[in-house]
């Protein structure tokens, strides 16, 4: 919906600057990344690469843990459906405006990087010991 989209734009607005803080030297993003192959359809909310490392963030208004899970389930086939990232390193992201109490809590412990929405802005706010997963 309409606050999909506008957090979809603040987090890719500072997508760059935020991983880039956290040593993922990411310089080119897309947003709605959409993909067909047969009958099997797929959309990725923002991708930010750099060449070796990609970025797949998650966007939701209000983030659940069934997100969460939702979109774990989906980045195992990130390197299958988007071949051109083949020998990229893979990361995750679940961005929101709001999040249900346990959801932050349970993206990151899942190798998440938990990015919130915030006023015209977003930040990442995993803790800063947090170590992505890397999903491929």
């Amino acid at each position: 919906g309409q606050w999909g989209k506008l957090v979809e734009s603040l987090v890719e607005g500072k997508l760059v600057e935020l991983l880039r803080a956290r040593s993922i030297d990411v310089y080119h993003t897309s947003a709605r990344v959409r993909g067909q192959h047969g009958p099997v359809q797929w959309e990725y909310d923002v991708v930010a690469h750099n060449g070796e490392e990609v970025v797949v963030v998650e966007v939701k208004s209000t983030m659940k843990v069934a997100d969460v899970r939702a979109f774990l389930a989906g980045i195992a086939t990130f390197k299958q459906r988007e071949w051109r990232y083949q020998r990229d390193r893979v990361y995750g992201a679940m961005a929101y405006l709001r999040a249900e109490e346990e959801a932050a809590v349970f993206a990151e412990r899942r190798g998440l990087f938990v990015i919130r929405a915030t006023g015209d802005s977003a930040s990442i706010v995993n803790k800063d010991t947090f170590r992505p997963r890397s999903f491929g």
